[in-house]
């Protein structure tokens, strides 16, 4: 089993290899609507990286590809209310009994 979960990009007319941390992937692919094992999780993820780079208004042609695909896989699958944690009501504590009484 590989260390990683990799996948091919075509940007430009040219293929890429992107690495992505299995549990980073896991964790993409959930947030996409599939699990990792599943036969289409490789295409929803690939589809998802292509276009989420084409729409991407911070793409930086020096930065390697997958370091930008990991960048966009976090920002879609952690909560944006972190970026802002004034916003958040309660103690993190509090937060965290919340999320575990909600499952």
């Amino acid at each position: 089993m590989s260390r990683y979960f990799t996948f091919h990009l075509s940007t430009k007319g040219t293929r890429t290899t992107v690495s992505l941390d299995p549990e980073l992937a896991n964790y993409l692919a959930i947030s996409l609507g599939v699990t990792i094992g599943a036969p289409e999780a490789l295409a929803v993820i690939r589809d998802w990286a292509a276009q989420s780079l084409s729409d991407w208004g911070a793409f930086d042609p020096d930065l390697p590809l997958s370091a930008q695909v990991r960048r966009l896989a976090i920002r879609r699958i952690v909560d944006p209310r972190l970026k802002h944690p004034e916003r958040m009501v309660g103690t993190p504590d509090e937060r965290f009994d919340h999320a575990i009484d909600s499952v």
